[in-house]
């Protein structure tokens, strides 16, 4: 008798730790945007629309992931001085939120995307484009290669890009 509840003891044990090795984990933006150093800007963007709560949300309960493109320093400074500045904070967001698409894309998806890409900017998409085996992605008003993936294993794919997309002015 005793022995039999040590057994059971015993194989509950082992299915809480096999659940936990198991168990899903979601990839940090803060974490992997910091370790770069050159996505200051955007980092202080998305806590200040406090969208980086937003993602973590999106990450943990989107069963179809999600996709970022994350501007570097580098591309806020070719925006006109003062532009960033100038924004409203439901326009900041805006714009965040036309970086990210509701889905998982891997590079080798994004090359095969033939139709507009809804963004989680509401009414906004983004068109992907192929030249000389690069991958650009379009907002209308700005066109930028992926330069490279900072992050690839679902739900998160991160990449990097040179410009800020801004959106079309309806």
């Amino acid at each position: 008798m005793a022995s039999s509840r040590i057994y059971a003891l015993l194989a509950l044990l082992l299915l809480a730790e096999a659940a936990a090795l198991h168990a899903k984990t979601t990839p940090n933006l803060v974490s992997i945007l910091t370790r770069r150093k050159k996505y200051g800007t955007l980092l202080k963007l998305l806590k200040t629309t406090n969208l980086v709560t937003a993602v973590e949300d999106q990450l943990k309960n989107n069963p179809d992931g999600i996709t970022l493109f994350a501007p570097t320093d580098a591309a806020f400074g070719k925006l006109p001085p003062g532009a960033l500045a100038n924004l409203t904070l439901a326009q900041a967001t805006y714009i965040l939120q036309l970086h990210a698409l509701p889905e998982f894309y891997s590079f080798g998806n994004l090359r095969k995307v033939k139709k507009p890409i809804e963004t989680f900017a509401e009414g906004s998409s983004l068109k992907v484009t192929l030249s000389r085996k690069k991958v650009f992605i379009s907002s209308g008003p700005v066109t930028t290669p992926l330069k490279k993936s900072l992050y690839k294993k679902f739900p998160l794919s991160l990449f990097t890009i040179g410009d800020v997309l801004i959106p079309n002015v309806k």
